[in-house]
């Protein structure tokens, strides 16, 4: 019987490489996450943008915001752990009705790291970040199981 084909070093390192990254990625999100849950500040944003994103079966609605962390600081928005900026933010179509016609949303922030904000109507949902952790997981396993079997072969 033929002795099935075995990845190479390169590919064990990159699919590990890989399993890391979005570890990393799903536990700091969620430690955001968490701080975020647990912080009481709660600020007054402007919304600066509007839309409507309607798909096949859903419709969201969502809101760019901005705001001033404390005075003499530049207005900030919604960002995320790879530095992206003034990104858009799903709320529930009664809470993005008022936040459209008022022109305000209240925004919690994690005082320690103002960047870390979402809308209290919208905040992150855990199973996005336990996504990222179960993927990346799954591929840290499979990347250790591949080097156990490529160093047995060998």
């Amino acid at each position: 019987m033929p002795q099935p084909k075995l990845p190479s070093r390169a590919t064990v390192v990159i699919l590990t490489l890989m399993a890391l990254a979005l570890l990393a990625f799903g536990i700091l999100n969620r430690l955001d996450t968490v701080a975020l849950e647990k912080s009481d500040k709660v600020v007054d944003a402007r919304v600066t943008n509007s839309r409507i994103v309607t798909g096949k079966r859903t419709t969201t609605y969502e809101v760019q915001y901005s705001f001033v962390p404390s005075p003499g600081t530049e207005a900030i928005g919604r960002a995320d752990l790879l530095g992206r900026k003034d990104l858009w933010s799903t709320i529930p179509e009664e809470d993005w009705n008022k936040a459209v016609r008022s022109l305000r949303l209240a925004v919690r922030v994690d005082p320690a790291k103002p960047g870390n904000n979402a809308p209290v109507a919208g905040m992150p949902k855990a199973i996005d970040e336990y996504c990222f952790i179960g993927v990346g997981g799954l591929l840290l396993l499979f990347a250790i199981y591949e080097g156990i079997r490529r160093s047995k072969a060998s």
